[in-house]
């Protein structure tokens, strides 16, 4: 039987964390923890986000307008 298992894949099943654990937790190490960033990264990633979500409104707003001609006219 041991002889099977070694090739086999293992499932799902058979892996378990511990009885006290939350599954969905999430740890961080101290490097990774967003207050131990650096001010300039954080800004970096303002700035991306930002820039992200004005590029987002603006393609949106340039596709609605002219449809809001073509079924007007």
């Amino acid at each position: 039987m041991d002889e099977e298992k070694k090739g086999a894949a293992i499932s799902t099943s058979e892996i378990r964390a511990p009885e006290n654990t939350d599954p969905f937790l999430v740890t961080l190490d101290e490097k990774e923890k967003p207050t131990s960033l650096k001010t300039s990264h954080k800004w970096a990633t303002v700035v991306v986000i930002s820039t992200g979500g004005l590029c987002v409104a603006t393609a949106s707003s340039m596709v609605s307008n002219p449809l809001c001609f073509l079924i007007v006219t």
